[in-house]
């Protein structure tokens, strides 16, 4: 009869998971023991902090679409995985948290470090339970594994305590896991409904959210069907739409102005996959809402939780996307109130922008990219020249992107061959990335190129995951955007003064400089963990010091390049296609031909 442990594994070996991020702890021994064992197939990866065994297992869960394990210690250990928690639930990321507990007949007791966990993590899980009797451990797995990978995907807590690993357990049968298929279509009278005010509407948008698939052959055919611009949700998780596609506007902004100027002039949005939440930190309801009462709004998804939950949806499909999107543009096409005609005059105007923002792109970077040596960097410069270096990359590139100044050049620079090849936490904790492209790497090994992108205030809240990849040669390029300033409070406290007209904004203040005073060297600290890497503090330097970390990685070793930005100008913003549509020159004339223009707005 096997033990608590052998459960464990045999449940994670049913499903091909082969590593497990741990933080050690007195309480766990029994199931770290179990990952030394050959036949449990698992390597263990220890993490000097338990936020960072979460954020990898975020990681590896998203590379894989199987459950990314982390096991931690007790309360701490929990309390201090909350944060990664958190943005996993956000993002979808398949996850099972391993939790060690006091023995069981000590719990009334109230012992040492014990406190509820199924309380304290339950509002950031999927599902979040304890162990009551050994027995009950194939149960409780394959329900906990079950739900992790079922969409939409998230993470899962399950508590065990510690003798229950020890003791015998009495097993029904053979470790299986319920798979459950949710590539179902949508209620047929619901996508012609759909269908119907698609192919009627005048001026449509598209914004789209995290689908678990790759679903962009089928969103482009939607987008080319009803002549519609694209846009990603705000932090979004994956490139879900092709990025080099001059239909797509990029990231929707996130605050009040930005999301009601996307929204003006267009009839109909279709919300497919969408996360419905706010994404502004920073609202004003003097000013109206997000979205514009006259906008009618479509919904597909397959979260019921998130269709239509904060504004009223002419029509609500609960669906796969990929499933559901072929019927329906079938069912746009075939509907009697379709002008092909039309749609077509409006791709050819979107292409038309599309094409105009990737020559302003192309301006943009020639223009930031001037190598004197007296130049300031920025972030953009940073995503400008790792997109010049991909055809030298030994694999394809995944990109882990927590430049949260910066997040739009790191979308639009580099070419993204899929969906997963673009990573980003839409929890908004800071915190994630290191951890996270330390399980991407743990899962894909040589075949992805993995570089993490860090600002330097976000890099301090994980440096501990440097002696995760040092110690067990997770060779990721991490690249340190560091402008010795909190530019994302800076950026953030602009809109409140855009919207209230205060401002309590002084740079000089101790909060704005997390990393100026103490000064703090990256390189300096990644090499106390054996980790080599370079000094960017000219442009001149920027292509040569990221070629030899790529170089390095490549060898299977990490390395680290901190790019000093100035932060005593602005930040360079790479140009956005919805800008086109207002944008003039000195003279005020208007620069994209009215011709394109004229069809895209009322």
């Amino acid at each position: 009869m096997p033990n608590g442990v052998q459960v464990v594994f045999d449940y994670l070996k049913s499903l091909g998971v082969q590593v497990v991020f741990a933080t050690p702890g007195a309480n766990e021994v029994a199931l770290l023991d179990g990952t030394t064992v050959a036949a449990n197939g698992v390597t263990l990866v220890t993490c000097l902090q338990e936020g960072i065994a979460v954020a990898a297992a975020m990681g590896y869960g998203r590379a894989t679409d199987l459950p990314g394990v982390a096991l931690v210690h007790l309360t701490p250990g929990t309390a201090n995985s909350i944060a990664n928690l958190f943005n996993a639930d956000h993002s979808r990321a398949p996850i099972l948290l391993l939790c060690g507990q006091q023995s069981n007949e000590l719990i009334s007791q109230e012992p040492v470090l014990f406190s509820d966990l199924v309380q304290l993590t339950s509002q950031y899980a999927k599902w979040s339970s304890e162990v009551r009797v050994a027995d009950d451990l194939p149960l409780v797995l394959q329900r906990a594994l079950k739900v992790a990978m079922t969409d939409p995907m998230g993470p899962v807590v399950l508590s065990i305590p510690w003798e229950f690993t020890l003791a015998p357990v009495q097993e029904a049968g053979p470790p299986q896991v319920t798979r459950v298929a949710t590539h179902c279509a949508g209620d047929p009278q619901a996508v012609r409904r759909a269908a119907e005010l698609l192919a009627t509407a005048t001026n449509p948008l598209i914004v789209l959210g995290d689908s678990k698939d790759d679903a962009w052959t089928e969103l482009q055919r939607l987008a080319t069907t009803i002549g519609a611009r694209v846009y990603s949700e705000f932090l979004s998780t994956k490139m879900n739409f092709p990025n080099k596609d001059p239909l797509w506007g990029g990231e929707m902004p996130g605050s009040q102005l930005g999301m009601q100027q996307i929204f003006a002039g267009h009839d109909v949005v279709f919300f497919c996959g969408y996360n419905n939440q706010a994404p502004t930190i920073v609202y004003n309801a003097a000013d109206g809402p997000l979205i514009q009462p006259s906008v009618s709004q479509i919904y597909l998804g397959i979260n019921p939780w998130e269709l239509a939950k904060n504004f009223f949806g002419e029509v609500a499909i609960l669906g796969d996307i990929k499933t559901t999107l072929p019927p329906l543009c079938d069912a746009i096409t075939a509907d009697p109130g379709y002008d092909p005609a039309q749609a077509a005059a409006r791709v050819q105007s979107l292409r038309q922008l599309g094409d105009q923002n990737q020559r302003d792109l192309q301006s943009f970077a020639d223009a930031v990219s001037n190598p004197s040596g007296s130049a300031p960097i920025t972030g953009a410069n940073v995503a400008i020249a790792l997109a010049a270096l991909q055809p030298e990359m030994s694999a394809p590139l995944t990109l882990v992107n927590e430049a949260i100044s910066d997040l739009a050049a790191f979308q639009m620079f580099p070419n993204y061959d899929n969906p997963k090849a673009y990573f980003c936490s839409q929890g908004g904790a800071l915190g994630y990335s290191l951890g996270a492209g330390l399980g991407f790497k743990a899962a894909v090994g040589q075949s992805r190129t993995v570089v993490a992108i860090v600002g330097d205030g976000s890099f301090m809240f994980q440096v501990q995951a440097l002696y995760s990849a040092a110690r067990f040669g997770l060779a990721i390029l991490i690249v340190v955007t560091n402008n010795l300033a909190y530019r994302t409070l800076e950026i953030v406290l602009a809109q409140v003064e855009q919207l209230f007209g205060f401002i309590p904004n002084n740079p000089a203040t101790p909060y704005f400089q997390l990393t100026q005073d103490p000064r703090i060297d990256f390189v300096g600290l990644a090499a106390q963990f054996g980790i080599p890497g370079r000094h960017v503090s000219q442009l001149n330097e920027l292509s040569d010091a990221l070629r030899e970390g790529l170089t390095v990685v490549a060898a299977g070793q990490p390395f680290v390049v901190e790019v000093l930005t100035d932060s005593s100008v602005p930040e360079s913003q790479p140009p956005r296609l919805d800008d086109l549509l207002t944008r003039t020159d000195e003279a005020g004339n208007q620069l994209v031909p009215p011709s394109a223009v004229g069809i895209l707005l009322p």
